[in-house]
């Protein structure tokens, strides 16, 4: 089960948020130890206090439910869950710093970072 990319719909008047929330819930309910589940940005598309809140429920039931998960997050307060909650593990990309590249070397047990702002300084500074 995935939820991936933006879904929102004019005609069905659906923001991305809703479409998120949407594919969650169907997710939630079909959900069990036989489910490998994908979920891609958990809890963006609204506010950040209450989209890391949601997705961290979203996760602790996932996990109750014996699914398999795997889900990206810029949100720290899902890292902080992942380092301190059972059967969950961080992990991350490496990223060059000097470079500024990522080296797409999987680290295990290390939770990840964004360097988004420390991409547009470099920028700026041309």
């Amino acid at each position: 089960m995935i939820d991936i990319g933006d879904e929102q719909s004019l005609e069905d008047d659906l923001s991305t948020f809703s479409s998120h929330l949407n594919n969650l819930k169907n997710i939630l309910i079909n959900s069990d130890e036989n489910s490998l589940v994908l979920l891609d940005e958990i809890g963006t598309g609204t506010d950040p206090t209450e989209g890391s809140a949601l997705a961290a429920a979203v996760l602790l039931k996932l996990r109750d439910n014996g699914s398999l998960v795997l889900a990206s997050t810029h949100h720290g307060s899902l890292k902080i869950i992942a380092n301190d909650e059972h059967k969950f593990i961080n992990a991350a990309m490496e990223f060059d710093h000097e470079q500024l590249k990522p080296t797409y070397k999987f680290k295990l047990g290390v939770p990840g970072s964004s360097y988004g702002i420390r991409n547009c300084q470099k920028d700026w500074n041309r």
